[in-house]
């Protein structure tokens, strides 16, 4: 449970996304299956494989069940092999 107003918004607009009632996919804050989540994890990958490059501190922790999307087990592999 949030009160963070960026989130909190963006939830309202998935609501409307799912309900029909609007054709918004690009969120502030919120990462969506099917709508934006692929697109952006990848974006930040190369974000801490950047900050990584530069000796700027980097990490990425990742919680889930089972990870099969190709382009992102690419993508973490190819900024591994380049650390």
């Amino acid at each position: 449970m949030t009160c963070e107003p960026n989130i909190t918004r963006d939830v309202v607009e998935l609501f409307h996304y799912l309900t029909g009632r609007s054709l918004k996919r690009n969120y502030r804050r919120l990462l969506v299956a099917a709508v934006n989540m692929r697109d952006r994890v990848l974006e930040l990958i190369d974000r801490e494989a950047e900050h990584a490059r530069a000796g700027r501190p980097a990490a990425i922790v990742a919680k889930m069940n089972a990870l099969e999307e190709r382009k992102v087990c690419e993508a973490l592999t190819r900024r591994r092999l380049q650390a």
